[in-house]
C-alpha cells in the first residue's frame, strides 16, 4: 500500500468530531470538482488502489493540520476568516488528488505535505490582518 505516514502529534488528538468533519472535506476535495467531472475517475486510476485506501491516506496528514492550527484553533473566540474547512481543508484535499493524478498515484512526502498544510494555514489567516 502506498503510505506516507507523518509522525504522530505529540499534542492533543484531533476531536473526534472535528475529524470526522475535516474527513468529509478533505474527500471533497480530493475526488469532486465542478470545473473537472471526471475528476474521481482520474484521480483513482492513478491511485490503483480503491477509492477507501486512497481516503486512509489521505486522512493521514489531517493530523498535521490539527498540530499546525490547534492553539488557533483553540483561540478562535473572534471565529475565523473564513470557513476553515472550505478553504483549508478541501482546498489540501485538492492538492492531493492533483499530486496523485500528476506522481504516478503517490502522495506527496511528510516535508512537501507539511509545507503544503503551512502554505495553507498561512494564506487563510493572512486575511485576519
Amino acid at each position: 500500500m502506498n503510505r506516507c505516514p507523518l509522525p504522530a502529534s505529540a499534542g492533543t488528538p484531533i476531536p473526534a468530531d472535528l475529524a470526522a468533519v475535516w474527513g468529509a472535506f478533505l474527500f471533497e476535495g480530493v475526488l469532486v470538482s465542478s470545473c473537472e467531472p471526471d475528476r474521481a475517475r482520474r484521480v483513482l486510476d492513478a491511485w490503483n488502489q480503491g477509492c477507501l485506501e486512497l481516503i486512509w491516506q489521505c486522512c493521514i496528514y489531517l493530523p498535521e493540520v490539527w498540530r499546525q492550527v490547534e492553539s488557533r484553533w483553540r483561540d478562535a473566540s473572534q471565529g475565523f476568516p473564513g470557513v476553515f474547512e472550505y478553504e483549508v481543508i478541501s482546498e489540501l484535499g485538492t492538492l492531493l488528488g492533483d499530486h496523485v493524478i500528476l506522481n504516478d498515484g503517490q502522495l506527496p512526502e511528510v516535508d512537501k505535505a507539511r509545507t503544503i498544510i503551512r502554505t495553507l494555514l498561512t494564506d487563510f489567516f493572512k486575511e485576519e490582518a
